[in-house]
């Protein structure tokens, strides 16, 4: 009985949080130069840089804020064109 609970917890919580976190990875290892992105602060901005484990955002045409790849919630647009679907919808816990 106990194997079952533990394998139904397994199958409610802990399986669909290692997917959204591979999605997440695979989302923040696509960012490229020119792609614009929302960071989990609600900041939005134009990739100008990418780095090992950050990013240069320019936000406002005039600030440059450097932010680690962590922190990015999704990407609003890759270069010209909307993103759809998955990957610019931040997930409401």
């Amino acid at each position: 009985m106990l194997i079952a609970i533990f394998a139904l917890f397994y199958f409610i919580a802990i399986l669909p949080q290692r997917r959204r976190e591979k999605q997440h990875r695979q989302m923040v290892e696509s960012i490229k130069r020119g792609d614009v992105v929302v960071t989990i602060g609600g900041v939005v901005g134009k990739v100008i840089d990418v780095r090992k484990d950050t990013l240069k955002i320019k936000s406002a045409n005039v600030t440059e804020l450097e932010v680690r790849k962590a922190s990015i919630a999704g990407v609003v647009s890759r270069g010209s064109q909307e993103v759809s679907g998955q990957e610019n919808s931040t997930e409401e816990s």
